[in-house]
């Protein structure tokens, strides 16, 4: 739709849970998360509504995509190696890479547009942002509240 709700219409039309869709850094793709195949997996469409790819195939959740700034990359959360970690895949599906690890959930990547990956944390006991380098290096904290901080979102670049 619209900013302003005008022209409202469905790009997704199924029996299916189509959630978080994220667009691509150019507009043409939405990377979003589907039950298609009986769990959550993440899923590519172009932004008109065409027929949707599905990027990811295993037998536990993935979810909330996040493209990098140049659209090459898709950060996501899955849970395939126990605990919900971040991993990074291809745009097209491949090279998956976890970044994340530990018993600890870390979830809800957010990209920067100096690509930084933000994403909350459970390790330090209760859920904090952390930001990392693309390839999961210097993870630290930039929130340290006794409050369950959550869910971080990047403002555009300047």
């Amino acid at each position: 739709m619209n900013a302003d709700g005008s022209e409202k219409h469905a790009l997704t039309r199924n029996e299916w849970n189509d959630e978080a869709p994220a667009w691509s850094p150019d507009g043409s793709k939405i990377a979003f998360e589907s039950d298609r195949d009986g769990d959550k997996e993440i899923s590519v469409m172009s932004s008109d509504g065409g027929p949707a790819t599905q990027l990811t195939f295993n037998s536990v959740v993935d979810q909330w995509p996040a493209w990098s700034p140049d659209g090459s990359k898709i950060a996501f959360q899955s849970a395939r190696n126990s605990e919900t970690q971040i991993f990074i895949m291809d745009s097209d599906g491949g090279a998956a890479t976890q970044l994340t690890f530990g018993p600890d959930a870390n979830r809800y990547p957010s990209w920067s547009p100096a690509r930084l990956i933000a994403f909350e944390s459970e390790r330090d006991g209760n859920a904090q942002i952390y930001v990392m380098s693309e390839d999961g290096g210097n993870q630290h904290p930039v929130t340290t509240s006794e409050a369950q901080d959550s869910r971080p979102s990047w403002g555009p670049a300047p």
